[in-house]
């Protein structure tokens, strides 16, 4: 009977232990959530949210790495990490990525590590780590990659489920902000670059290349005509489309490489692609290869901004008929599209 009672009694404050914990990551994933609500800078973003997680001790320590899609780091955050985290930062500059941030690519979702001490028997944080278990997060939001996010937590709880949810949530939510911030900047970067091409006057003063595809104007006339951009970078879009405005052509848009695949398949009367070579799902190469084993004579031009002869040949050898590089002034563009966007009475006017 003392026996049993005593059983009874351990239950119960594991069972008090659990639920101390559990709202202990609540509090932290409010004071998220609201954190997310206010923050707009992204520095102060990823270090509050660090800062947060470790706060209510629901958390034993975190961190946030943000790279590039080439896993370049372009900045980070911690918290209860102390000089350790130094030698984090040194992996990702060399592209020596943690253990559990290559588990975290291979398995989407959450990366759950029970036991670093001995899984990650090479890295400098498992021995501050032998008490607790660690989570990290992917950090991805529609096909768009921002870095890592890492919490270790005591063993206790690193299996319980309601837990590993609430984290989780915290990773989906940061995300969710890093992509809309981004969006955000992209924004006010796009709106800068038109109004510094309307005051240019550069798409005022560009002239048809032919009688026929001219409006009142001067300007090109291509209101017969559709193009498909794929483009996965806002900014670059709105660029284009700003530029192609007043030529009244039809655009489709897409992000990835498979919708602009679809896109080719079920879309008949598309007249030109312009295809962004860095796309998040299939190299636009890639893509322009596909597209053409099914469309041997739709015109393909290949953008970006890392120009080097190599990607230049290895697009043309997929298909690409022209190579422009990234970024390109308004009249330039518009004189490439024009090439290829000519009509039958134009062919006879030349």
């Amino acid at each position: 009977m003392v026996e049993s009672a005593l059983t009874q009694s351990e239950e119960q404050f594991r069972n008090e232990r659990r639920i101390d914990h559990l709202i202990a990551i609540l509090k932290a994933t409010r004071d998220v959530s609201k954190l997310m609500l206010r923050e707009k800078e992204q520095d102060s973003l990823i270090q509050g949210v660090c800062d947060a997680l470790i706060r209510t001790h629901g958390c034993e320590s975190s961190w946030i790495v943000l790279t590039d899609s080439d896993m370049n780091l372009k900045t980070s955050a911690s918290a209860g990490m102390g000089k350790n985290f130094i030698t984090i930062i040194d992996k990702f500059k060399s592209k020596e990525l943690p253990h559990c941030c290559k588990l975290a690519i291979e398995n989407p979702g959450l990366a759950i590590i029970n036991d670093p001490e001995y899984t990650c028997d090479d890295c400098i944080l498992s021995p501050s780590e032998k008490d607790n278990g660690v989570i990290t997060y992917h950090l991805e939001y529609r096909g768009r990659m921002f870095g890592f996010l890492y919490v270790a937590i005591l063993q206790t709880f690193i299996c319980d489920e309601e837990i590993q949810a609430l984290v989780e949530d915290v990773a989906m939510d940061l995300s969710f902000a890093l992509f809309s911030a981004g969006l955000e900047n992209q924004h006010r970067k796009t709106q800068d670059e038109i109004k510094k091409i309307h005051d240019s006057g550069e798409i005022r003063d560009v002239k048809a290349r032919s009688p026929d595809q001219a409006i009142p104007g001067g300007i090109y006339d291509w209101k017969d005509k559709l193009i498909l951009i794929v483009e996965d970078n806002l900014s670059n879009y709105l660029f284009f489309k700003e530029t192609l405005k007043k030529t009244r052509v039809q655009i489709l848009w897409v992000a990835k490489g498979q919708e602009a695949i679809e896109i080719c398949r079920s879309t008949e009367n598309i007249d030109l692609i312009l295809m962004d070579v860095r796309l998040p799902d299939i190299n636009g190469a890639e893509v322009t290869r596909q597209i053409r084993m099914f469309e041997k004579d739709l015109p393909i031009v290949a953008l970006t901004a890392y120009f080097n002869p190599e990607a230049k040949e290895k697009c043309i050898n997929a298909g690409c008929d022209d190579y422009v590089d990234k970024p390109i002034k308004p009249d330039m563009f518009l004189s490439m599209v024009s090439n290829y966007l000519k009509s039958d009475t134009d062919a006879n006017f030349e």
